[in-house]
């Protein structure tokens, strides 16, 4: 292989891994992308599952069951009388299939067979098979086991909705916290930029404070202090390297990036639309937390009537029919079952009167206990969001103040360095005094990137007060 087949092949290799661990951070795909790679939403999303199964559970009422029994039953039992023979063999075998219906009524059907034999010479039929065909329907009328049933799903599936809504506001909640890291990430990048070129101004300045004091220009105290501000430009540096080395880190476990990515951002921190905070008040109400208490209120709610509805007593109609025929022969006894209407049929209700009802008492005091305490919590959470909001707004509006402030600053001292460098051209001012100012330009454009950085985090803290926070593109 010649050597630029080498180089080549180096160079693809070099690109392939350079892009692997490059990306481009927006805010929405910072925000989609913490949610889609968090531990805490996937487990979260697990207990949405558990609960979507456990709604099931209600279904079992519905579930047929068939139920099938074969004995035989050998009796040499003493008798006072042995004239009708001395020992039994009966043979059962029954199968019944019983099933609940939504409707609000349980039937029930079979088969029933039974082979009896005798060692007494006078029984006609020796053995005697005894088919019989049987059914039964209950129907309730003031109460039934199916509505209450019914009911209870309908109770838990607001649970679910509650569980749901609480997990759509957790969401919001670890992509305003990736959020918040993106933006610190962003200005700890930034400063690291701004504490280097105040170290280049400090370093600048010592070395002309040195020559000025070997000259014999300066005192010896405007030399050292001039070695202190370097040395405090240098921690500074350090410092700032230090916390951004710890930011990335923090952003790159929150969006499942390896720790050795380069990536890349806007210049310019997200500018979101400006909104009265009217449109943020009105819609506290419709956060998905709040909504979440809402559905438990509607949960217990439901389930509390339907306590109340089994207090009341109940009463079913019932009615039931066997049709059966006894032959000496097996086939014979099963084909007059079913071709002899020879009926065994019944009909009648039964009345059933609680009394006391200490379990049920106890459940719907709990429930109400349940609806009064949500209540007050859904209270003390829409005055706490209340609050929230007016202290966000609040802290906006003085960030913005600043800003304009700092840039005002940030004019005026532009144009007295530029003055500054004027008259030293002039020879009227000196290096040391215009690296000063420098210096402290730098400062400010620090400590107003500070300020737009909290500008941008109080911001999306106030979409998600409000509960808007949300970004519709995907993350990859």
């Amino acid at each position: 292989m010649t050597n630029m087949k080498r180089y080549m092949i180096f160079l693809l290799c070099w690109h392939s891994l350079a892009q692997a661990n490059t990306c481009m951070l927006t805010d929405a795909y910072v925000f989609n992308r913490s949610i889609k790679q968090s531990d805490q939403i996937k487990i979260e999303q697990k207990r949405l599952e558990e609960k979507d199964n456990d709604l099931n559970d209600f279904d079992a009422l519905y579930d047929g069951s068939l139920n099938t029994s074969l004995s035989h039953q050998i009796d040499k039992s003493d008798r006072t009388q042995t004239i009708f023979g001395t020992r039994a063999d009966t043979t059962s075998f029954e199968s019944t299939y019983n099933q609940n219906f939504a409707a609000g009524f349980s039937a029930e059907a079979g088969f029933r067979h039974i082979r009896q034999k005798t060692n007494n010479t006078f029984i006609d039929l020796n053995p005697a098979y005894n088919s019989a065909w049987f059914g039964s329907i209950s129907v309730p009328i003031l109460y039934s086991v199916q509505r209450s049933n019914q009911a209870l799903r309908e109770s838990f599936q607001h649970s679910i909705q509650s569980t749901n809504a609480a997990f759509l506001y957790t969401k919001q909640q670890i992509g305003f916290g990736a959020l918040q890291t993106y933006i610190l990430w962003i200005q700890a990048h930034k400063e690291i930029v701004l504490a280097q070129e105040t170290l280049d101004r400090a370093q600048q300045y010592l070395s002309t404070t040195t020559q000025l004091y070997e000259s014999g220009l300066v005192e010896q105290s405007s030399y050292f202090a001039a070695k202190a501000n370097v040395s405090a430009r240098h921690a500074d540096v350090i410092a700032t390297q230090n916390n951004y080395n710890t930011l990335h880190t923090d952003l790159t476990h929150l969006l499942r990036l390896p720790i050795d990515a380069t990536c890349t951002y806007a210049d310019d921190f997200q500018q979101l639309a400006e909104k009265p905070f009217k449109i943020y008040e009105q819609n506290i109400s419709q956060r998905h937390d709040v909504k979440a208490l809402d559905h438990q209120i509607t949960s217990i709610q439901i389930a509390l009537h339907s306590y109340e509805k089994e207090k009341r007593p109940s009463l079913d109609a019932f009615t039931s029919l066997a049709l059966n025929d006894v032959n000496e022969q097996f086939a014979g006894s099963i084909g007059g079952s079913v071709s002899s209407f020879q009926p065994n049929w019944t009909i009648g209700g039964r009345l059933s009167i609680p009394f006391k009802n200490t379990q049920l008492n106890t459940k719907l005091k709990r429930s109400k206990i349940q609806v009064e305490q949500i209540v007050l919590q859904k209270k003390k959470i829409l005055r706490e969001i209340q609050r929230d909001l007016q202290n966000t707004w609040n802290t906006l509006d003085l960030l913005e103040q600043q800003i304009q402030q700092r840039q005002e600053t940030m004019s005026f001292e532009k144009k007295k360095i530029e003055a500054t460098r004027k008259e030293y051209e002039l020879g009227r001012e000196s290096l040391l005094t215009l690296l000063l100012y420098e210096q402290d330009f730098v400062q400010i454009k620090r400590a107003l990137l500070q300020l737009e950085a909290q500008k941008a985090i109080e911001h999306y803290l106030l979409e998600l007060l409000s509960g808007q926070i949300d970004f519709q593109r995907g993350a990859s």
